[in-house]
């Protein structure tokens, strides 16, 4: 039986199981679970958005990782499974990287501006 983890369980022989996580049980150890008050059924669009291992399937884009802040070599999410194909990924790095390289290094902003003042401030 399917559960949907409400809270962190640890089991003795098994992963650590933390809320939002869908496993599948035995029928008498999900009962025992649910009873609990630490898991659910799962509705039908959470098992749709879960794949077989357990990776939650509707997590984002690369494109809007990258867009939200994220550093593309960190994709996918951890407990997402990639939306991605592996070239709009290594894009996404190498165009990050690229613009990484591009930025001036902040001491050397700071030294400039300290340059400028000082030039300033003689006049």
């Amino acid at each position: 039986m399917k559960i949907y983890m409400l809270s962190f369980h640890s089991l003795p022989k098994g992963p650590e199981l933390k809320p939002g996580d869908i496993h599948d049980f035995e029928d008498d150890e999900a009962e025992r679970l649910i009873g609990l008050g630490g898991a659910r059924i799962p509705t039908d669009d959470e098992l749709k958005a879960a794949d077989t291992d357990g990776l939650r399937t509707d997590g984002p884009t690369v494109a809007e990782w990258v867009a939200a802040g994220y550093a593309a070599s960190a994709y996918p999410p951890s407990g997402y499974t990639s939306k991605s194909t592996a070239d709009e990924v290594e894009a996404a790095i190498a165009a990050q990287e690229q613009a990484d390289t591009q930025k001036v290094p902040a001491d050397k902003v700071a030294a400039a501006k300290a340059a400028i003042d000082a030039k300033a401030k003689s006049k």
